[in-house]
């Protein structure tokens, strides 16, 4: 059977066409599998860009938060530099001489001999209203050195030995401020409930005590005032093979020279620390000391806190963290307040003022509206 032209020509047409449907159909799916090629490598890049700027957040986080850090303890540290004083009168003359008047304030109230070359600068503040008069008044020192032990010299006021509750009225009269305390822990407890019965342990006194007060128990009496300092020792066992433990002889003939020998001992320290030694006199030549802090704890226990370490070997020895001072206070005691003492006296004029004896039973006035007083000798009446 034979096929005419209009025929072929649409077998071709019919061929042409399916060919090129067939050829396209290939052309969509590589250039769709291209697509997908490439969408899936930028697809990783992109994850991999991720990933990098994750990490690279991160690390100006933590540098952020290092900054942060090193801005706090530069602060911290300018603040350090200043010290606020309250109270200072102001002269009526235009210029005055705050920095004799600082001096005057440490030499005669704070009992601190300063140097004047450690005030660096130092102005009045403005006033925060009616109630901050006289104007405070900000020092500035040149340095932390300026204001370490080496530049201050303290004076003990009173020095009591604690027998009963009545040897502490000595320090009621007395500008002390700062309380050495050195006893044991069951001691600590009477003479401290002792103070706070003459108001001894409130807000403007500091109470710094010794590890024997302390002993082993991180936990404090209720009577211990909040915002007691103390300082603990390290302990470090040595592991030797001497001993120094008697068998009830009253004197140890050896014992002079065991002492001898442990005064010229040398123990080798860890690693940036001195090595254990002693002074002649028996005095550890380098010392570490933990402050601790007490403050009430999660479950309204007073506990001790450590605040800090001093290392005797150390130019700047004590780093210190946040103090509770006393009554719940994150700021230290303003100093000594000024003290008034005024004594009200009389001499006897009938009918307005009478003089007579108390009541020899009950010790009392036995006169309408009669008080109590103590009558001077004639010792101490003066012209």
């Amino acid at each position: 059977m034979g096929l005419s032209s209009a025929d072929l020509r649409e077998i071709k047409g019919c061929i042409i066409s399916t060919f090129n449907d067939k050829f396209l159909q290939d052309v969509v799916s590589k250039v769709a599998a291209m697509v997908d090629k490439q969408l899936e490598e930028k697809l990783k890049a992109q994850d991999v860009e991720i990933e990098t700027l994750k990490e690279n957040q991160n690390k100006i986080i933590e540098e952020n938060m290092q900054l942060r850090k090193i801005i706090d303890d530069q602060e911290q540290h300018a603040r350090n530099l200043n010290v606020r004083i309250h109270g200072i009168k102001v002269d009526g003359e235009n210029t005055e001489n705050l920095r004799t008047k600082v001096l005057e304030v440490f030499t005669n109230k704070l009992k601190i001999n300063l140097v004047d070359s450690v005030i660096k600068k130092c102005h009045r503040v403005s006033s925060m209203g009616p109630s901050d008069q006289p104007p405070a008044v900000l020092v500035r020192f040149a340095s932390d050195t300026s204001r370490s032990q080496d530049r201050f010299k303290f004076t003990i006021l009173n020095a009591v030995l604690v027998a009963n509750k009545g040897d502490l009225a000595a320090l009621v009269d007395s500008e002390a401020r700062v309380m050495l305390l050195y006893c044991t822990k069951e001691e600590a407890i009477d003479i401290l409930t002792a103070a706070s019965d003459l108001h001894l342990t409130g807000e403007n006194y500091v109470w710094v005590v010794t590890q024997s007060v302390i002993e082993t128990s991180f936990q404090a009496p209720y009577q211990f005032p909040v915002g007691m300092l103390d300082s603990t020792n390290r302990h470090r066992s040595l592991t030797t093979h001497l001993s120094c433990e008697g068998e009830g002889a009253a004197r140890w003939d050896t014992g002079d020279q065991f002492f001898k020998y442990l005064r010229n001992v040398s123990v080798e320290a860890d690693q940036g620390r001195p090595n254990l030694e002693f002074t002649p006199d028996g005095v550890l030549r380098a010392a570490e000391l933990k402050i601790m802090n007490l403050r009430p704890g999660v479950s309204k226990q007073l506990v001790w806190e450590e605040i800090g370490v001093w290392k005797s070997w150390q130019k700047e020895g004590l780093d210190i963290k946040d103090i509770v001072w006393p009554g719940n206070s994150h700021t230290p005691p303003q100093g000594v307040p000024e003290k008034f003492h005024l004594k009200i006296t009389f001499l006897e004029e009938p009918p307005y003022i009478k003089l007579a004896p108390p009541d020899p039973v009950t010790g009392k006035c036995s006169m309408d509206r009669g008080v109590l007083c103590r009558v001077a000798s004639d010792e101490a009446i003066t012209e």
